[in-house]
């Protein structure tokens, strides 16, 4: 949205509808600052009925657990100007700290407690409403040993930071132009959260520390993608690869935090974290190897390879020769 108009709700309604109209999933939408850019916030409740609510996603089975889902209305820029939903999230948080059933909460609000960039201009006005809810959410974590995220936008950017255990993750602009530059995670796309709510616990019995209980995909929209790097190598040698995604025409966003993307290709091993402690670990059809954290190809053996890197369904392609 961009104006809080009843003609552009309904347009909202009708974008979501068609793109969504194969989904076997429900969606939800939170009202931020522009849902009342020039009208009242019931002109939202008319096209999409509730601001707020709290949802429990239970998981099959015994090994699962259940993510609880608080949705926000940070439309005034605050919290507290509806102050039900601040009570409403204080007793979310108690209830989940006792439940046995609970092991994650992922909070929801179109204002994110900070604004990653230099300006501050994108954020909760009122300071102390958000060191209150950054104080929630630490305390929470102890006391119940269960995880607790924060999820936002407003700002324009992709970032994502941990603080004293806490995930706060930022989402970038969808369809309107960035608010920074591409070092700033100012690109356009969407992302795409992913709980294992196995892994919520943070202590205590069932705490799994090798399974992330939260991942973030960040989908970069990408018109091309362009590999950039050597041509050829000579077994034993190594050399960096990098990648661009343009977008609009001209605004290149480098391939690398926060932008996800998949690295292969033929004749490609592609290591683990371990680097290159783990070259010895590729197949003996491998070419090169490749490191996804340095992105730094290593040739193995003689040969042609293909490097692949794709973006949100977009591929680069750098063919690399090999020999001894």
């Amino acid at each position: 949205m961009d104006e809080a108009a009843p003609e552009d709700f309904d347009l909202a309604r009708r974008v979501l509808t068609e793109e969504l109209a194969d989904a076997d999933f429900p969606w939800y939408y939170l009202p931020g600052n522009h849902e009342v850019m020039g009208g009242s916030i019931a002109n939202f409740e008319e096209e999409f009925g509730e601001r707020t609510r709290v949802l429990d996603v239970p998981t099959p089975g015994r090994a699962g657990g259940t993510t609880r889902l608080v949705m926000l209305d940070s439309s005034a820029g605050r919290l507290g100007a509806d102050f039900a939903q601040v009570q409403m999230l204080r007793e979310a948080l108690d209830d989940a700290a006792t439940d046995r059933a609970v092991t994650g909460v992922v909070v929801f609000a179109h204002h994110p407690l900070d604004d990653p960039l230099p300006t501050k201009a994108s954020r909760l006005t009122d300071r102390l409403e958000a060191d209150t809810l950054r104080g929630w959410f630490e305390d929470f974590e102890e006391r119940s040993g269960k995880s607790v995220a924060s999820v936002g936008s407003h700002v324009g950017v992709f970032h994502a930071s941990t603080q004293d255990g806490v995930p706060y993750l930022v989402n970038g602009n969808s369809g309107k132009s960035p608010a920074s530059t591409p070092a700033d995670g100012g690109f356009t796309g969407w992302s795409m959260l992913g709980v294992r709510p196995a892994s919520g616990k943070t202590s205590g019995p069932g705490h799994r520390p090798a399974d992330p209980w939260l991942t973030w995909e960040v989908n970069t929209r990408a018109e091309q993608v362009t590999l950039s790097g050597p041509e050829s190598l000579r077994v034993g040698g190594s050399a960096p690869v990098s990648a661009v995604v343009v977008q609009d025409g001209s605004r290149e966003v480098p391939v690398a935090w926060p932008v996800s993307a998949s690295w292969g290709g033929p004749g490609v091993c592609v290591t683990d974290e371990q680097g290159r402690a783990a070259v010895r670990e590729c197949s003996r059809r491998a070419v090169l190897a490749l490191d996804p954290a340095t992105h730094e190809l290593t040739a193995l053996r003689p040969g042609r390879a293909t490097v692949t890197v794709t973006v949100n369904g977009t591929r680069g392609e750098l063919m690399v020769t090999t020999s001894r």
